[in-house]
């Protein structure tokens, strides 16, 4: 088993962002460029650049390759496996209060969360 990474409360709000799951749920699997992860979360490339350079900042995600081709050179990056996240380090007040964000259902997508993760 790999090592387990404990999360600090910033880590921990990335992690449990629920618009950024599908895209952390990708770098999970395998190393990935930004373009290729951009299109497989449908979001612009701009976008998912800005995003990955905070989670990269933020310790959560990690460059591990860099892949030559024609052209300039593809960064891949990947989302470490596993997490543990305390729950002193979550947002909530209650166990009940962080199961009601896991489980809440799907809201329209915003940009307002994007956003927040790359101020201007």
């Amino acid at each position: 088993m790999s090592h387990v990474r404990t999360a600090t409360a910033p880590q921990a709000a990335l992690l449990l962002d629920p618009e950024l799951g599908p895209l952390l749920a990708r770098l999970s699997e395998r190393p990935v460029g930004a373009a290729e992860l951009a299109r497989s979360v449908n979001r612009p490339l701009s976008s998912v650049h800005a995003v990955l350079q905070r989670l990269v900042r933020e310790g959560l995600v990690e460059q591990v390759s860099v892949r030559t081709r024609a052209g300039r050179p593809v960064r891949e990056y990947e989302l470490p496996m596993p997490w543990r996240i305390p729950f002193a380090v979550t947002p909530a007040s209650t166990f009940r209060e962080l199961l009601g964000v896991a489980f809440r259902p799907a809201y329209p997508r915003t940009w307002i969360p994007w956003r927040a993760l790359c101020p201007e």
